[in-house]
Formats: structure tokens, sequence, C-alpha cells
């Protein structure tokens, strides 16, 4: 070992001596005699002068000299980042790739040697450090390396591979929609530690509850980043927000005064959860109406009222206090319509002396009884579901004749020849069946078809309805339908409760469209509207003496309609040919388009084609053979009749007398027996 060193010791000093001496001419013929060949372009400039470069005497590569000029591999490699330095974590020690440069970058190949190709389609790209998943796997390279090499002595132009960082900004800056602060955690790190590379805007990985100090609870468990977080036009969405409600939420309220008059005026509410929920803002309140919070306690009807009835909007924000409450606590939210009616004095005591809040309108009375009797004492007597109904429900506030301003409660009505339905349930005075029934049936009293337990049963009705005086008289099928069936719902609704769907009456077109006005004709109008002409109401399918047109026999008179009528119900136009609905059926090809000549309805299979009156009459062992020994894949047409046109095969293994000579050509000469050949 010690002489090899000594040799390659000497031959480098002797070769540094003889370039300084002979200058390139020298440099040449040694390097062509002693060298392995010449040197990239990238080192074209060491060749002869500078071996030491990169070679130590005796010792091969040395292990940090390729770093030595390379130094922004070095670089990466000291950062612990990078492709190279992936590499050299699998080497045994430190500085390994060094060693193992010579496995990728060979060199003394040529000066158009380019010792960094890479491989793009095999090239593992989890070496580097970056893994490509999720949509990166469908990325073509130079979606993320957009630098080119400007400054490289080969493939100028080409990808810039190295040098490319892996943090998400570096080809993601303008798609990011933060504005961290600068000097927070968040803009510290990469976009990956909240999003994935599946899809950025779902894929997520981040807990509020835990790195915020705002635990979304209740309805903002829902909310999208957005919902919080608005972007603004011109900055991107800021993530530094207060904790309190009014940091995302309006201030609906903007109380003039608190709650309570033991508070300070104007004193606003910024603590929202005193009253409100996460869960639900607008409902259940925490908010106490009974206690020290009012001076008004609920009960009776007022505890199922919404706040807003009672609060009322004025302008945007809702009234909260009410200063004449002590005084005047009903007429603060209720107008007295007994103002018309009722002395000065009564209007002057207070309506609970009356009313209660249970029904303000049912009056006080013994064991919490109304003395009025309505059966008697009126010409209308509560039946059904009248029984339950609020006096305010029909004695409704009406205006006056006298310019409409003062009102009163209406107690007396007029319509008794029709019951006073109209009066409660009608439209502008007009029966709410308008324009469905004729004017003599609008005319009749609503008890006649409806009662008071329930107007949409009209099970009395039906039975005693006498049809016949429609004009249409209900026969077998008909008979048997239900009225849902024929007077289906329409699109319309009556305009008064319940607000439940019309029925259709009135067939204008009845006469006109006959069948069709009901039900949808197969056949698009093409044989007219008068159905009845094929058709029965017994049994729709029923067609009696239809067919004349084309005569069903054999097998095809249990077949059904729809077997041959395919083409939604199409009747007419159907060709009588069989080929039109056997066309899949046909073993010939189209070659004997006239089935009916040789096949019959009963029995296809059976043919009567008569082989004696074709150009080849069948004679002995030839009638006992198959159709399709002849004529194979259904080929009828253009059979050759010649004997060697199917016995060639047989002609052949006749080798004395041989059978293939010209005198041999005409079978019929020697073989005139068809029964045994």
């Amino acid at each position: 070992m010690k002489t090899s060193s000594s040799f390659s010791l000497i031959f480098f000093t002797i070769t540094q001596i003889v370039f300084a001496a002979r200058g390139m001419a020298a440099e040449g013929w040694l390097n062509r005699l002693l060298a392995p060949g010449p040197l990239i372009e990238g080192h074209k400039q060491l060749e002869g002068s500078d071996c030491l470069k990169c070679h130590t005497a005796g010792k091969g590569i040395a292990t940090t000299l390729c770093l030595d000029c390379h130094k922004d591999l070095k670089t990466q490699i000291e950062t612990q980042r990078g492709f190279h330095f992936q590499i050299e974590k699998q080497g045994k020690e430190p500085g390994a790739l060094a060693n193992e440069c010579l496995h990728c970058h060979s060199d003394h190949k040529g000066r158009e040697y380019d010792s960094t190709i890479i491989d793009e389609k095999n090239f593992e790209h989890k070496k580097t450090g970056f893994l490509l998943d999720g949509k990166h796997e469908k990325l073509k390279c130079e979606e993320c390396h957009t630098t080119l090499r400007k400054k490289k002595p080969t493939r100028m132009g080409d990808i810039q591979f190295f040098g490319q960082t892996a943090s998400c900004l570096s080809c993601h800056q303008k798609q990011s929609p933060h504005e961290f602060a600068p000097k927070s955690k968040w803009a510290q790190l990469d976009c990956n530690r909240c999003h994935g590379t599946r899809d950025w805007k779902s894929e997520l990985k981040f807990n509020h509850d835990q790195e915020t100090k705002f635990a979304l609870k209740g309805a903002h468990t829902k909310l999208s980043c957005q919902g919080c977080h608005k972007p603004d036009k011109s900055k991107p969405t800021e993530y530094k927000l207060q904790s309190q409600c009014l940091a995302c939420h309006k201030d609906f309220h903007e109380f003039g005064k608190s709650l309570s008059q033991k508070k300070k005026p104007n004193q606003p509410l910024v603590k929202c959860e005193l009253c409100h929920q996460e869960k639900s803002w607008k409902e259940p309140l925490s908010f106490n109406h009974d206690k020290s919070e009012s001076r008004f306690a609920l009960d009776g009807a007022h505890v199922e009222l919404e706040c807003k009835v009672c609060h009322k909007p004025k302008n945007v924000n809702s009234t909260y206090f009410f200063q004449n409450l002590e005084s005047k606590k009903c007429e603060t939210c209720h107008e007295t319509p007994h103002k018309a009616t009722f002395s000065q004095k009564l209007l002057q005591k207070q309506c609970t002396e009356c009313h209660t809040t249970q029904d303000w309108f049912e009056q006080k009375s013994i064991a919490g009884k109304p003395s009025f009797d309505h059966d008697t004492q009126t010409r209308f007597k509560l039946e059904g579901k009248h029984q339950k109904l609020q006096c305010k429900q029909c004695h409704t506030h009406q205006a006056e004749s006298s310019g409409g301003k003062a009102k009163k409660q209406v107690f007396k009505f007029e319509g008794f020849d029709k019951q006073f339905c109209y009066v409660c349930h009608s439209v502008q005075g007009k029966t709410p069946h308008a324009n469905q029934f004729s004017k003599v049936i609008d005319g009749l009293a609503c008890a006649q078809c409806h009662n008071s337990q329930s107007f949409a049963d009209i099970g009395l009705v039906k039975k005693k309805f006498d049809h016949t005086k429609t004009g249409f008289a209900l026969k077998d099928s008909h008979a048997k339908t239900e009225c849902e069936q024929c007077h289906t719902e329409t699109s319309t609704k009556f305009e008064i409760k319940p607000f439940h769907n019309k029925r259709q009456y009135l067939f204008a077109t009845l006469k006109k469209d006959d069948c069709a006005t009901c039900h949808r004709d197969p056949h698009h109008t093409t044989y007219g509207t008068a159905c009845s002409q094929c058709h029965q109401e017994k049994g729709w399918k029923f067609t009696p003496e239809f067919h004349r047109g084309f005569t069903l026999k054999g097998i095809h008179t249990s077949l059904q309609c729809n077997e041959c009528h395919r083409d939604d119900r199409r009747l007419s136009g159907m060709s009588e040919q069989c080929y039109g609905c056997h066309q899949k059926d046909d073993v010939h090809a189209g070659q004997l388009p006239a089935c009916g000549q040789c096949h019959r309805q009963h029995f296809w299979e059976n043919p009567e084609f008569k082989h004696s009156l074709s150009l080849f009459p069948l004679r002995g062992v030839h009638r006992t053979l198959e159709c399709t020994e002849c004529h194979s894949r259904g080929n009828y047409r253009g059979t050759p009749n010649r004997c060697v046109d199917c016995h060639l095969s047989q002609a052949i293994a006749v080798t004395s007398p041989p059978h293939l000579i010209p005198e041999m050509s005409d079978c019929q000469t020697c073989h005139k027996n068809q029964f045994q050949f």
C-alpha cells in the first residue's frame, strides 16, 4: 500500500511539472494517455492543472472535496434538509455522502455527459423529505419547480430541481387567505399544521377548543370558519378576535335604559349570556320575567307569548321599559275595544276587574264559568269545533262605516238563511269554492255538505250525492272509484283556515276530450279522443274485435299487446311483415324476407318449403339431411349445386384413381346413384 501511495504521489507531481513546462499540448497528451477521459463541461477548468481539487494522492476521492466546491449542497446537509441530506442519513457516519457522490455523478466521460440528469418518472420524491400525497400526486414537476437552469453549463433553460423549499407558502403564498400577527405562533407554522393535501378546505386538523381561548359550543359548532373570520376586500382573513359576543354580533338591543329601574340609566348590557345561550340565541332564554328583573310577572296566556309580541321593535330596537306600566298595565299593550260602548267610569277601571290573563275575552263569573249562554241567547248554536273557539275568533274587530277610524267588536251577524257560515268562512264575502261549482251549488248553505265537526269530512255527501246530475253517470269501474281519484287536489289553496288545497270539480273539456280529461292518452291522440270505440269502462284493456288489420293466428293469439306494440304503445304503422318484429330471430341474415312463404304462425319450426321446386331437387341420401348441413350460417341463396362444392375433401382422399384430374371433374359420370354414393 505504501508503494502504491508513493507511486500516486510521484505521478501527480510529474503531471504538475509537465503541464507547467509544456502547457496545453502536454496537457492534452497526458490526459489522453493517463486520465480515464475528458472531464464534464462543468469541471473542464480543472482538467490537468487542478486534479487535486477532487483527488487526494493515493486515497482516491476525498470525503469533503466535493462539498468544498458545492457549498449549496453542504449548506443543505448541515441544515438537515433536502434530498442530499436524506441520502446522507442512510450512510453509516456523517459525511458519508461525499463517498457516494460517484454513484450518481460520474466524471471523466466527456464534455457532453450530463451527470445531473434526473429520471422524472421513476424518481422517489419522498427521498427529498417532501412526500407527494393527496393532490400533489397528480401534479407535474414543472407546476412546483418553476425556476429554470439559467447559469448552468448543461441543460440551460430546463427545470431547476435543486434548492426548492418544502414550505407550503413557497407555492401557495398567493392562495393563502390568512393574515396572522407576525410574531404569533401561527405565523411561524406551515400550512400543513391545519390543512391536508387532499382537500385543504375540508380536511382540517385544527382544534378550536384547545388552540384558542374560545371553545365552540352550541350553534357555533355548526358555523364555517368564514362565519366568524370574515374576509375583508383590502386584506386576507384576520383570525385575531375578541371573545365577547359583540365582536361578531351586532348589539341588537342597544338598551336606552336597563331592564330594571334600580340600575343606572343608559347603561348598556354587553354580557349577552345573561339572557341568551349559544345553543340558540332566541330560545330558550335564561331571563326570569317573574323575579326582580322586571315589574310584570307572567301568568295565564302571557306565559306562552314570544318576547317580541310585547316588546315590539320601534324602528330597529325593541322596547323593554314601559313607563306607565304601574297605572296602565293591560293598556300598555292592549287597546281597549270598549271606547265606543262603555262609559267613562267603566273605562277608568282596570281590565283585570272583568277579564283574566287566561282568556281576556272570557268574562269572570262564579266557578269560572261565563254567564252568557250562546246556544239559547243567539240564533247560532255552538256545536263541534265551534265549542272550542275563543270569542275573539268569531267576534273580530271590524271598522265602522264612519271613515274606518273607530273600531268595535261585532256581535250581530247577517246571513241566517245560510246559517252564518259565509260570515267567517268566506273571502271578501264570496264562497271559498269560487270557480269550482256552478252558481246553483254556490248558493246553497255550507251545512248541506259540511259539518262543524270537520269541514273536510264529506262522507255523508258521497253516499247521497247523485252523480248523474252532473251529466256523467258512473258505471262499472267508475262506480267503484273514490271521489278523490277524479276530483284531485289542485295547486290552489283556500284563502282561509285551514289552508287545504282545493279540488277539481268542474271539467270544462269533458265532452271534448272524453276520457283524456282524466286519463293520459298513451296513443297521443293518434286515434282521436273517442276512447270508447276500442275500450270499455268495465276494463279498459279489453278491446273487442279490434285487431282487424292483421289477423292473429297461432302463437300470436296468446301474446300481450305490448309484446309487439312496444314503442310507447304505438299501434299504427306496424308492418305486417314478420321481419318487423323478428329481425333478431332471423337466421337467414335478411336474405329471405318473405317468412310466410316457408313458415307458419302455428309452428314456425316446421316450414312448408318444397325443395323439389328449386334448382336442386333433393334425391337419395340428400333427403335425410338437415337444412343447415348444406345451408350453413343460415345462407339459403346462392348455395352451389355441384357435387365438388360440398364433397371436395372426400374427392381429395381418393388417390386411386386420382379424382383431381380434369377427366374426373363430373362426379355424375360415375356416381349416378344418390342413394349409395
